[in-house]
């Protein structure tokens, strides 16, 4: 969990390209944001999104499963980076780059808020030009109010009392009210829109030493819940047909407290951010998993390094692998990977030095993210297409996730570079279908047909084995495996 904005590597001594924009006039700031100011009847033909029970579905009916990347504050490249937000936010949504998420998190921060003049300018200048450009390219955007600290005004005192002066916080009711007051009813009529209340509410906490005495972590949820829930239905007086996504206490670590006791308001997601530091899947699965049984959940924050010693350190085949495939046997679980930038960390990208240098060069290196998070992206785009709905034939308006074709037997799942594996086909199709094509992707670029198939891997890593079989319908699904090889 990112829990302040030292970790997200905030640069504080650059030159401003807002100071540069101001000078130059307006006609320079049309011309760095890439697209024109555009009002919601210009932008997505995306269908609004909606739930229905645990799922997450287009006003049709359609069940959709959020996927996509998050880049830094959008406001932080305009101000800092030598990238605009617009620059940015293209890359992310290209497919001729190889990039295909369905939904883009844009993490709105105080600070660049603050260094705009406040929520209207802000808006204005940065998250309109944003969220527009995602309407015209087809991707949902979610809107979150990126803040990271104590979520009662009790906590705020507390903590306020150690603080240096200019460090002290804002009474938390004026600080969620003056920017949902703006951006609540500005992006109401954008179809393509999702709102995130609270990144991630701090303290109180069970172990925190600010605000109320809170004994265990239910009562944490349900004094979050009380200093919510305006703040929710203020959202929602304003845009009452978009989703919110809501977080939870300790860093937004507390979602298996939304079965028993939910906000009040239609059309509410659940977040959940996970990382390395909370542990196997299966060590967090009650906390972050088991809810999704009963309410929509987003993981809205999750990413890895191997190189770091953060909270985020860890690994493709350690940690990736098992987080995908638990995140994926939830058939309504979303997720959005943190952080498409070259800084703030767990950063997809490299650059000469950090803090917002070019070029960008993506890690993909066997045990890094970002190469990790765009294949899992572009697999599960391919599915959606094989499957002809938004979330990998997993919904009700789809087959059965169980339901496949075919599934893949390997010889084994850890080899060592260049030892032959050999795959081999059992037929799942039923008794009134037959195989009609069997296609392997080794993840390492190389390709086969046919039932049985042998494959051996030049260089260490992870491997996303996928067989895809078509049987007398047209129907096709795809079953993967990952192959470790050292």
């Amino acid at each position: 969990m990112v829990r302040d904005s030292q970790r997200h590597g905030l640069v504080s001594d650059r030159l401003r390209r807002r100071t540069f924009l101001a000078t130059a006039g307006a006609g320079a700031t049309a011309l760095a944001f890439g697209v024109p100011s555009a009002s919601a009847d210009d932008g997505s033909s995306l269908p609004r999104l909606r739930t229905d029970g645990r799922w997450i579905e287009t006003v049709d009916g359609d069940p959709v499963r959020l996927r996509g990347v998050a880049p830094a504050d959008p406001g932080f490249y305009e101000l800092y980076h030598p990238k605009s937000a617009t620059e940015v936010l293209e890359w992310a949504t290209d497919p001729d780059r190889g990039w295909h998420p369905n939904c883009v998190r844009l993490p709105l921060t105080t600070h660049s808020i603050g260094e705009f003049g406040g929520p209207e300018p802000f808006v204005e200048e940065v998250v309109r030009p944003a969220v527009d450009l995602l309407g015209e390219r087809g991707i949902y955007a979610m809107v979150d109010f990126h803040i990271i600290r104590p979520y009662t005004q009790a906590a705020t005192d507390d903590y306020n009392e150690d603080a240096d002066p200019e460090d002290e916080l804002e009474p938390i009711d004026d600080v969620m009210e003056d920017v949902w007051e703006v951006v609540a009813p500005e992006f109401a009529d954008d179809d393509h829109v999702v709102y995130e209340l609270f990144n991630e509410p701090t303290y109180p906490t069970t172990w925190g030493e600010y605000g109320e005495n809170v004994d265990t972590r239910e009562e944490s949820w349900l004094l979050w819940r009380d200093a919510a829930q305006p703040w929710v239905d203020l959202v929602q007086d304003h845009a009452p047909d978009t989703p919110v996504i809501v977080g939870s206490p300790s860093w937004t670590s507390e979602t298996q407290f939304a079965p028993e006791h939910p906000f009040e308001g239609e059309n509410l997601i659940y977040a959940s951010h996970i990382y390395p530091d909370n542990g196997q899947p299966e060590e967090f699965d009650h906390e972050y998993g088991e809810p999704a049984e009963d309410v929509p959940v987003v993981c809205t924050e999750f990413g890895w390094d191997p190189t770091t010693g953060d909270h985020y350190q860890g690994t493709n085949s350690g940690w990736g692998d098992p987080f995908r495939e638990w995140v994926e046997s939830y058939g309504n679980m979303g997720w959005i990977a943190w952080c498409f930038d070259d800084s703030w960390g767990p950063a997809m990208f490299d650059s000469p030095e950090a803090e917002g240098n070019e070029p960008w060069e993506l890690k993909d290196g066997p045990e890094q993210h970002g190469g990790f998070v765009k294949t899992w992206l572009a697999e599960a785009a391919g599915e959606d297409d094989e499957n002809g709905n938004g979330e990998n034939g997993n919904g009700e308006n789809g087959d059965d996730p169980d339901d496949l074709v075919a599934e893949q037997s390997p010889s084994t799942t850890s080899a060592s570079v260049g030892e032959w594996i050999t795959f081999q086909v059992e037929d799942t199709s039923g008794d009134d279908r037959w195989i009609v094509s069997l296609e392997w992707e080794f993840g390492d670029g190389a390709t086969a047909s046919g039932w049985w198939t042998q494959h051996s891997y030049d260089e260490p890593g992870t491997y996303t084995v996928g067989l895809i079989a078509t049987d007398n319908d047209g129907r096709s699904t795809t079953h993967e495996v990952s192959v470790v090889v050292s």
